[in-house]
């Protein structure tokens, strides 16, 4: 359910529920997850602080490998994207290792440094594939911070109103 939400905030087809990253969406989330808590479901909400992504790791614990042996930074970007692709497995010199992605995220991170965004440590600017796909370059910031800042304060009133069940969260 909750990850339904996450799809629907990041999918630009259905922006007329509510903007990605938005307080509406932080608000249908926390929603969301009242519902399961009450219902007393196991929640995980790493939907809402998602871990250092694969195209954010200068070497990747982990690469995406397409049938005709193209490499993939993303999980979510199969294609030959320049900014994705990292070469193809059959090459003599396949190119893992993402080493201008510290110079991008730093690039992106201007807005981030001057506001002294507590999120950046997580969020590394946003996801590079919803950049890629919404604002059609990975070379700029998706600040989120609204959105989880909302998302915060809810669960702490949340955590009020469920204490028992709020236990129960995985981070």
């Amino acid at each position: 359910m909750l990850e339904a939400v996450k799809e629907i905030d990041y999918n630009e087809a259905r922006s007329y529920y509510f903007p990605a990253a938005s307080q509406e969406s932080g608000d249908a989330y926390v929603a969301c997850l009242d519902i399961a808590l009450r219902f007393g479901w196991k929640v995980v909400l790493t939907h809402v602080f998602q871990p250092p992504c694969m195209y954010t790791q200068t070497k990747p614990s982990s690469i995406v490998i397409r049938p005709d042996g193209g490499v993939s930074r993303c999980i979510s970007v199969y294609n030959d994207d320049p900014d994705f692709s990292g070469g193809n497995i059959a090459a003599s010199d396949p190119m893992f290792e993402n080493t201008d992605i510290g110079k991008t995220i730093e690039g992106n991170a201007e807005k981030c440094k001057v506001g002294k965004c507590p999120f950046f440590p997580v969020c590394m600017t946003g996801c590079p594939s919803y950049k890629k796909i919404h604002l059609k370059t990975v070379h700029t910031a998706f600040c989120r911070r609204g959105h989880l800042e909302k998302i915060i304060q809810d669960l702490g009133r949340l955590q009020n109103k469920q204490p028992k069940a709020f236990e129960q969260l995985e981070f």
